[in-house]
C-alpha cells in the first residue's frame, strides 16, 4: 500500500486531471514552476504543494529591499488607497464593470470618483470589504470606436498605444506608462471562451508592456471570465499557459469569474491586494 500511495505515475496522472479542473491557480502553485527547475520534489510532493499554494501570497514580504518595505509601510500609514489598473480584450467582450458596479447582487457599489488626467486614468473608488479602491479601467479606445470596428466601419485603434515595432511590441503613450509606475496592482482581464487569435495576441502584447512599464513588484491578476457556471472556455491552467505566465517574475494569480454569481472576485482581490502590499 506504501509503495502505491507513493507511485510516480500515479501522481502524475492525478495531477494533470486535477489541475485542469481547479478554478484558481498562481505562480507558486503552476506545476511547471517545479517541473522546469529540475526540483528533487516527488510528483506527489509537486501535487500537494501544489494544491496547498493555490490562492498563497507571494513570499516576498523579507526578500524585498528595506526601502521598499518602508515605502509601503509608510503608504498605509498615510492611508494610502490601493490604485488597480484593469485591462484586456475581455473588458470589450464581456460586460464585466457594467455587471461588477451597476447590478444590484453585486457586491461592489461606487463610493467615489478618481479623475483622470488628459483623458485617461479616471475611475471609480469602490468598497472592498473594509478597504476602499481605486478602479481604473483602460480601453483601448471609446465604445462607438470598438462598435465601428467590429461592424468594419473603421480599422481598430489602440489609444493606449503610442507606436508599435515588430520586434519589441507596443509602446504605450506616456501617460499610461505614469499610470503604471503610480499603480499597485494590475488586473488582466479576458474571456475565457476567446483565448486565441488576435484577443490573445493583444492580451501578450499589453500585458508585456503595462509591466515593463510598472514597478517590478506590480501583482498581477487575470480574470478568466465566463458568463455562466458552466459556460465552455479556458482553463485558468490554459490561460497561464497562453499567456506565458510562468516567464513572469511577477506575482500572479489566474481565476476563474463567473459574472453570472460574481464568484471568484472578493477572493481574487483580496489576493491581490495582499500581495500588493507584501
Amino acid at each position: 500500500m506504501s509503495s502505491l500511495t507513493s507511485d510516480p505515475l500515479l501522481w502524475q496522472r492525478m495531477l494533470r486531471r486535477d489541475v485542469a479542473a481547479w478554478r484558481v491557480i498562481g505562480h507558486l502553485s503552476h506545476p511547471r514552476i517545479y517541473q522546469d527547475a529540475s526540483s528533487d520534489f516527488t510528483p506527489k510532493q509537486i501535487y500537494c504543494r501544489c494544491c496547498q499554494l493555490r490562492t498563497a501570497l507571494p513570499r516576498q514580504a523579507f526578500t524585498r529591499p528595506l526601502t521598499s518595505r518602508l515605502r509601503s509601510l509608510v503608504r498605509r500609514v498615510q492611508g494610502h488607497i490601493p490604485r488597480v489598473l484593469m485591462f484586456g480584450s475581455g473588458l470589450e467582450s464581456v460586460p464585466l464593470v457594467r455587471t461588477l458596479l451597476w447590478e444590484d447582487a453585486s457586491p461592489y457599489r461606487p463610493i467615489g470618483l478618481h479623475p483622470g488626467k488628459d483623458g485617461i486614468g479616471s475611475g471609480v473608488c469602490i468598497q472592498h470589504r473594509d478597504t476602499p479602491l481605486n478602479l481604473i479601467t483602460l480601453y483601448t479606445s471609446t465604445r462607438a470606436e470598438r462598435q465601428a470596428a467590429a461592424s468594419g466601419t473603421i480599422s481598430r485603434v489602440n489609444k493606449l498605444v503610442s507606436s508599435y515595432s515588430e520586434g519589441e511590441g507596443p509602446e504605450l503613450t506616456q501617460a499610461v506608462q505614469e499610470l503604471c509606475q503610480q499603480s499597485d496592482a494590475l488586473i488582466l482581464v479576458v474571456d475565457s471562451s476567446r483565448m486565441e487569435g488576435e484577443a490573445l495576441e493583444l492580451d501578450l502584447a499589453m500585458l508585456q508592456a503595462m509591466l515593463h512599464s510598472g514597478t517590478r513588484q506590480s501583482a498581477l491578476l487575470v480574470l478568466s471570465c465566463q458568463l455562466q457556471p458552466h459556460s465552455p472556455g479556458s482553463s485558468p491552467l490554459e490561460v497561464a499557459d497562453r499567456l506565458n505566465l510562468c516567464n513572469l517574475t511577477h506575482p500572479w494569480q489566474v481565476r476563474s469569474l463567473v459574472l453570472e454569481t460574481y464568484e471568484g472576485v472578493q477572493e481574487g482581490i483580496d489576493w491581490l491586494l495582499g500581495a500588493a502590499c507584501t
